[in-house]
């Protein structure tokens, strides 16, 4: 999985922002050194996600410990062209914030000495077949991507989880397990582990799912279509992105006409979801913020991170 290095366009496009592809699974997953790394979290970003294609089931899960705040949450569900998993480490020190007031929080992403406190793993399943799995690791994101690939419903993805809490946690894992079971979880232990698994969302879900869920499922099936039929023009079996540019170079050297290629297509498909997306989404969240333009909504300083990790690479 660590030997992939971007070879072409498309492959350092990948690693740019912050993925590479692991060849075994033919997955896309985030490096530990992602730019989305300096971003933090904020509630706003699930609210904003159905406005770019991401129709996801998400689940934070809140808890204290050692004078921190936590958050892990958990994501699956459709990512425009690919069905994909999340589990995120963040946390906060102002311990004064009121109950009730998590989803108004700018959460920082777990530091270097923070990610070693647990490990992380899963399996993502649909239709209780297997499509991926990754960990254990030390992460502060553990995430698997396939392209290609359209799920609906979302209810349909299971992630089995297993979180291995180390000595040096201290009372996380007590906390961690209340929270769980606050939400209506069952989980399960084994020494420092605890088992569980995310099918339905215990928490509520962003109103802009439901209103954009429909429309951005049709968009998402139509890209994936289009991603299914460029493979099998360039004659590609994996994901892998530097053999996708390398392939659509070859293709171009043989000038094939303009009108026989899908890649303009599935292209302008993209930029109709992007530009749709934004205007569906500001007249949703203009409905629950007073009609303000949801770019202008996260200018807010509430949102703002002022963490940055010592190492960006």
């Amino acid at each position: 999985m660590g030997s992939w290095k971007p070879q072409s366009a498309l492959g350092f496009a990948v690693f740019g922002a912050g993925f590479k592809y692991d060849s075994a699974q033919d997955i896309i997953y985030s490096r530990m050194y992602a730019p989305q790394r300096l971003g933090g979290y904020t509630w706003a970003y699930d609210v904003a996600a159905p406005g770019g294609s991401m129709i996801l089931d998400c689940e934070p899960i809140y808890f204290v410990s050692g004078k921190k705040k936590w958050m892990i949450e958990l994501w699956k569900g459709q990512y425009g062209l690919e069905t994909g998993c999340e589990i995120g480490l963040y946390n906060h020190t102002d311990l004064l914030a009121p109950p009730g007031s998590e989803r108004r929080l700018l959460y920082r992403c777990a530091n270097d000495h923070e990610i070693q406190l647990l490990t992380l793993a899963f399996s993502l399943k649909r239709d209780g077949k297997e499509l991926f799995r990754r960990g254990p690791e030390s992460h502060w994101w553990l995430t698997g991507f396939r392209w290609g690939v359209f799920t609906d419903p979302t209810s349909s993805l299971v992630m089995d989880i297993e979180i291995a809490f180390l000595p040096a946690s201290g009372d996380m894992r007590h906390e961690f397990l209340q929270a769980l079971k606050k939400l209506g979880y069952h989980p399960t232990t084994s020494g420092h582990k605890v088992h569980f698994t995310f099918h339905r969302p215990k928490t509520l879900q962003p109103a802009t799912r439901y209103a954009l869920e429909p429309r951005m499922q049709s968009h998402n099936k139509t890209l994936v279509d289009g991603y299914a039929a460029l493979k099998k023009e360039l004659g590609l079996r994996s994901n892998d992105p530097n053999a996708f540019t390398i392939a659509r170079e070859r293709r171009a050297v043989r000038a094939v006409p303009k009108k026989h290629l899908v890649q303009p297509r599935a292209r302008k498909v993209v930029n109709k979801v992007v530009a749709r997306g934004r205007r569906l989404l500001d007249k949703e969240l203009g409905k629950l913020r007073g009609d303000r333009d949801v770019f202008a909504f996260f200018h807010d300083k509430v949102w703002h991170n002022t963490h940055h990790p010592a190492r960006t690479s």
